[in-house]
């Protein structure tokens, strides 16, 4: 009797664990940007090795390069032809953790910019993020919008999915920027380390007593 209680109590938990998680999941849907003041201030950089790429063979403009995307400055852009289905994708050298992210709408003269992005992450996990139109153009302080993603992956693609568009189809991305992020620790190097604190806490125990 008690243990045909404690397994309905033990189903019941599992079930409110689930639906906790699914609205987690929901939340995570169609988050919504916190937007800076106008700003010069240097943007942090990805970690050293991270490479960004096109998918798909979109028109380059050599002015406008996509090293400008991940350079820090948030006052540089690269220029994509359709912007409502431009997509990049984010490699890097080991698993990263990405708590905060960054983005800069670019462009002028009815340039159209970004409104909403997916982020498809290696793990399997994926977000939607609608931005503000905040397009500033050029020779102007930038403005940032920021996202909680709290994510960790090896790579994640970015598709824009939609646009603002206001006269011509393309125009342009000015950064997109780790606020808060970091690579991850391989599992062996944490053992190595909890060893040596093992160790290191041993040999100061033994000098004591």
């Amino acid at each position: 009797m008690n243990y045909s209680i404690k397994l309905r109590k033990l189903v019941k938990s599992h079930i409110l664990l689930g639906m906790v998680g699914l609205l987690v999941c929901f939340a995570a849907a169609g988050a919504s940007a916190t937007s800076s003041q106008p700003t010069w201030d240097p943007l942090p950089l990805w970690a050293a090795g991270t490479t960004v790429s096109w998918v798909g063979s979109p028109w380059e403009n050599p002015s406008y390069p996509l090293s400008n995307l991940i350079d820090g400055s948030g006052t540089s852009m690269v220029q994509c032809d359709n912007m409502a289905t431009t997509v990049f994708k984010f490699d890097f050298t080991a698993p990263t953790l990405i708590e905060d992210l960054g983005i800069v709408q670019y462009g002028w003269n009815g340039w159209a910019v970004a409104k909403t992005v997916n982020l498809d992450f290696s793990n399997g996990a994926s977000q939607t993020l609608d931005l503000e139109l905040q397009q500033l153009g050029w020779g102007q302080p930038y403005i940032l919008q920021s996202f909680t993603v709290n994510q960790t992956c090896s790579w994640f693609t970015f598709s824009v999915v939609d646009a603002y568009i206001e006269g011509a189809t393309w125009g342009g991305i000015g950064e997109v920027a780790p606020l808060s992020a970091a690579p991850v620790p391989e599992p062996s190097s944490v053992v190595l380390l909890s060893t040596g604190l093992i160790m290191t806490l041993g040999a100061v125990v033994r000098r004591r007593f």
